[in-house]
């Protein structure tokens, strides 16, 4: 019933193991450990905690690195699933482009993610899973770039929220070609649900259950 409910809503892919789980992974595991290495006392005066060679590091590099294997591993443990591969590959092309400094438009990144997951997985093209997650991928940039200056302004949750409607709004309409083709249920009521319920699974339910696996050990 539960799935039904999901199905008829446009919001099973919330529930689904994918980019968007990931990126909550790494962004979030990105900020902690930035912030905890800003307050590692290197330089504090006491002799025992002057540790002079974590000052030739760059902090930023080794907080990528591990929120790089923290993705990672929650994408073994997900399976290496289409849509959590075609994220990771995203995740760690966007750092290696900016370590080594490459600038690469979102076009010729969102190419080379398509060719990297064809080569890791060629049988993938048969898929539906691989069409419709690179095809949505595809239609947040262009709805980024289309409505560049609308999505801007001084008002931050204006802002959000224009983007949060505009982006849904042009998923749900853009994606229903597609939709047919794979013979998913179209659901009329897609583009509120998928407003309430992104921004809720997306700031409070997905974060707040991956909070709870990480103090599961000391509960």
């Amino acid at each position: 019933d539960l799935w039904n409910v999901l199905q008829q809503t446009s919001t099973q892919h919330l529930i689904a193991i994918s980019g968007l789980h990931l990126g909550l992974i790494a962004t979030g595991s990105f900020i902690f450990f930035t912030y905890i290495f800003t307050k590692i006392p290197i330089n504090s005066g006491n002799q025992r905690l002057q540790l002079s060679y974590l000052m030739t590091l760059n902090h930023k590099i080794i907080a990528i690195s591990l929120s790089c294997l923290l993705a990672l591993y929650y994408a073994y443990l997900a399976g290496f699933s289409l849509p959590t591969l075609r994220a990771l590959v995203m995740l760690f092309l966007f750092w290696a482009t900016r370590l080594l400094a490459i600038q690469w438009s979102l076009v010729r990144w969102l190419l080379v993610s398509v060719f990297v997951v064809i080569v890791i997985t060629p049988f993938s093209l048969i898929s539906a899973s691989f069409w419709l997650s690179f095809y949505a991928v595809s239609l947040i940039f262009l709805t980024a770039w289309r409505f560049k200056t609308a999505f801007t302004g001084n008002n931050k949750m204006m802002t959000w929220l224009k983007s949060l409607v505009g982006v849904q709004l042009c998923l749900s309409v853009f994606m229903l070609p597609l939709s047919m083709l794979f013979n998913y249920q179209i659901s009329t009521v897609s583009v509120l649900a998928n407003l309430i319920a992104v921004p809720f699974m997306s700031v409070t339910a997905i974060p707040l259950c991956l909070l709870s696996v990480v103090v599961m050990p000391i509960n």
